[in-house]
């Protein structure tokens, strides 16, 4: 990829690295997702007891 002074862009430019950095976080964040997606059971979505305890913000004893 050149810019408008025929200049070849590297790794090491801010625009190749930022959308490098882009893509790593956007990696990160889906493996994470599709590490914790479970597909819903007729249509509906089941917590798990520890989820349930996250979200209203309780102990699980």
């Amino acid at each position: 990829m050149m810019n408008e002074n025929n200049d070849v862009f590297t790794m090491e430019d801010e625009p190749i690295a930022s959308v490098v950095q882009d893509m790593r976080k956007g990696s990160k964040w889906l493996s994470a997702f599709l590490e914790s997606y479970r597909p819903p059971l007729d249509g509906e979505r089941y917590l798990t007891d520890g989820e349930v305890s996250e979200l209203l913000r309780v102990s699980r004893r």
